[in-house]
């Protein structure tokens, strides 16, 4: 599997980004990380979840110190899963860096992630700039500009935010 980005690097396209599309599993929750667990016999989950890749969370914390206004917008289907509230207490006993800035709704009819973006980009005014982080490459082509595709193995890396490549 490719990783694309649709820039040079990340850390060169973004101005002011308003809004972070956040996933979850192939990006904070990676492969790699599930598999080493396993291989050494610990936990893979807590009360939340499968427990997310401290690499991974590394990168991301590269992207949320750059950028620390940027309001994190959860779309990871672990939004049918637990409330807001819930996903907001993860975040904080994981002590992910950033902050939720809200969860996008689970009452779409479409259950189309690109569809549900654009709903609360028009519902929000459109920012000039915006960034999502996914592990599936489902968004439209005016999105596409805007988006990180992760390998689900490796996740989010910091390769991936600093030169746009990462491991395949």
């Amino acid at each position: 599997m490719n990783i694309r980005v649709s820039k040079k690097a990340v850390m060169d396209f973004l101005d002011n980004p308003e809004y972070l599309f956040l996933d979850f599993d192939g990006v904070l929750n990676t492969g790699k990380y599930q598999t080493e667990l396993k291989m050494a016999g610990k936990a893979t989950s807590d009360q939340f979840g499968p427990l997310f890749d401290p690499a991974a969370v590394d990168a991301f914390k590269i992207l949320t110190d750059r950028y620390p206004q940027m309001k994190i917008v959860i779309i990871s289907s672990w939004r049918f899963l637990h409330t807001p509230e819930k996903l907001r207490e993860m975040w904080q006993a994981r002590a992910l860096p950033g902050k939720i800035y809200t969860v996008l709704p689970t009452d779409s009819l479409t259950n189309d992630r690109a569809e549900e973006i654009a709903d609360f980009l028009r519902t929000h005014k459109r920012p000039a700039d915006y960034l999502i982080i996914d592990d599936e490459d489902v968004f439209t082509p005016a999105q596409s500009a805007h988006c990180i595709i992760t390998n689900p193995f490796h996740g989010l890396t910091p390769e991936l935010l600093l030169t746009g490549k990462g491991p395949c």
